[in-house]
């Protein structure tokens, strides 16, 4: 069995970060990296893939998409990305989100995630991005940054063999 991923769009990551971060009162950088969580879980659900195409990895917070947290701590000394991230955690966007690099996907699931979520406080997102998928690779190493595969996360979904098997033929040809 092969593994899953996807690739990694730097870009659209930062675009991501504004939408959400212009959507929600007082946005940290843990509730963006929860909320873009949830988004991509409901992305590859619904279509296959990753909203950004990051790769997961399972921290004592919680899950947490690897290159946009970087993306997130280089922020703390630039203002290239077109947000801020003040007193280490708050981010403060600069400008809107750039939506023509957004799918319309991307921005159904991004939608969906801050109606039923955008609104939580901060406790509340990370209970929620606290799945199974999450617990049991937590629980297991115990060690900060251990990969979450693709193929975990599928399971949590109805009707994951599908989805799993197809991803898996696409990603073998």
């Amino acid at each position: 069995m092969s593994s899953i991923a996807f690739e990694f769009d730097s870009q659209k990551a930062i675009e991501v970060i504004l939408y959400i971060a212009n959507r929600r009162n007082a946005p940290t950088i843990r509730d963006i990296l929860k909320l873009i969580y949830l988004a991509d879980k409901t992305s590859l659900e619904n279509y296959g893939r990753f909203v950004t195409g990051d790769r997961y990895v399972a921290m004592e917070q919680g899950p947490v998409a690897s290159n946009t947290y970087d993306i997130l701590k280089e922020a703390r000394d630039s203002n290239a990305f077109g947000f801020l991230v003040e007193y280490r955690y708050h981010l403060r966007p600069l400008r809107d989100a750039d939506t023509d690099e957004l799918s319309e996907s991307d921005i159904i699931c991004l939608d969906q995630i801050m109606q039923a979520f955008g609104h939580f406080p901060s406790w509340k997102l990370l209970e929620e991005a606290h799945d199974d998928t999450w617990k049991e690779i937590w629980g297991a190493a115990k060690a900060r940054g251990v990969p979450i595969p693709v193929k975990e996360i599928i399971q949590l979904f109805e009707g994951s063999s599908e989805l799993l098997d197809y991803l898996e033929n696409i990603n073998n040809e």
